[in-house]
C-alpha cells in the first residue's frame, strides 16, 4: 500500500516525475555523488519510478473504460465527476 500523501503535499504530475528521475539519473551518471548520496538518489528514483508506473497504468484503465463507453469514478473520486457514454 503506498504511504499517504499529506494533505499539503500536491499529487505528484507525470511530467515532473520523469523530470525528477531523469535530473537523479543524469546526477548519479556524472559520478560525483558520495556513497551516500547515491544511495538516497537511488532510494528516491526507485520511488518515483513506482509512483510513475501506478500513474500509467491508473491511464490505461481510463482509457479502457473510456474505450468500452462505460465510466465509473476511480476510488476516491467524486461521484460528479464520472460519467457514462452509454445510450439510455
Amino acid at each position: 500500500m503506498p504511504p499517504k500523501k499529506q494533505k499539503d503535499q500536491p499529487e505528484l504530475q507525470y511530467e515532473d516525475g520523469i523530470a525528477e528521475l531523469e535530473a537523479l539519473v543524469e546526477r548519479m551518471e556524472e559520478g560525483e555523488l558520495s556513497l551516500e548520496e547515491t544511495l538516497a538518489a537511488y532510494e528516491r528514483g526507485a520511488a518515483l519510478h513506482t509512483r510513475l508506473e501506478t500513474l500509467l497504468k491508473r491511464g490505461e484503465k481510463r482509457i479502457e473504460m473510456l474505450a468500452d463507453a462505460k465510466r465509473v469514478p476511480f476510488e476516491g473520486e467524486p461521484e460528479h465527476i464520472a460519467f457514462n457514454l452509454e445510450e439510455e
